[in-house]
């Protein structure tokens, strides 16, 4: 008499199968195993995705330290868990899909652009996620703050007018880095000696 006894016929399933929208700045995602067996994560992982764990026995839980995304395009990759080792081994795939990294953004408010004879000083408020500086191309309007990060704001100077005459200067805010490069322009106008204006205006 021959007594054949199957061996533990081999489950998985992973849950969730997909992660999808991953923070661009990078996070950590957790993935739940459950198993009757050993199981492994028999795909060679990118360097953008690193486990907690790549072998496991039983139920357990693998979480995912996910990198930030440099580059302005969506990532993904697929990943395959084995059980039970075979060729009919049960498999699960799990797929990463990663945000792609933010494009610069740039808008610039100021709180005088006609500025009387006597001078003074306006403010340019900036709205960014990067790099900016800020520059002029006239020395009679002095960039007190020429460079920030996110959002920030930028002093500018005005010196007195003692000329006859209405004079203008251009103040440039642009990123720094990342993509796209941008790009916004103030003009300055300053009113000649015997003048008088109510300062006020935006771009």
């Amino acid at each position: 008499i021959v007594i054949t006894q199957k061996g533990v016929v081999p489950s998985l399933t992973v849950n969730p199968q997909t992660f999808s929208g991953i923070n661009a700045n990078g996070t950590m995602v957790s993935l739940n195993v459950t198993c009757n067996t050993d199981w492994n994560i028999s795909s060679v992982l990118p360097d953008w995705i690193t486990p907690s764990t790549h072998t496991g026995n039983g139920n357990g839980t693998i979480s995912f330290t996910v990198a930030a995304n440099p580059d302005y395009q969506q990532r993904t990759y697929s990943m395959t868990i084995n059980a039970g080792g075979g060729t009919n081994a049960p498999t699960q795939t799990v797929v990463f899909t990663q945000n792609a990294k933010a494009a610069n953004t740039l808008a610039v408010t100021a709180s005088a652009t006609d500025i009387n004879t006597q001078g003074g000083t306006t403010t340019l408020t900036v709205t960014s996620n990067t790099d900016w500086a800020v520059t002029s191309n006239a020395q009679w309007a002095r960039v007190i703050d020429a460079s920030g990060t996110g959002n920030g704001t930028s002093d500018i100077v005005i010196q007195a007018n003692t000329g006859n005459t209405k004079r203008t200067a251009t103040i440039t805010i642009a990123t720094t880095i990342g993509e796209p490069a941008l790009t916004k322009t103030v003009t300055i106008t300053q009113q000649p000696q015997n003048s008088e204006v109510n300062p006020g205006g935006n771009i």
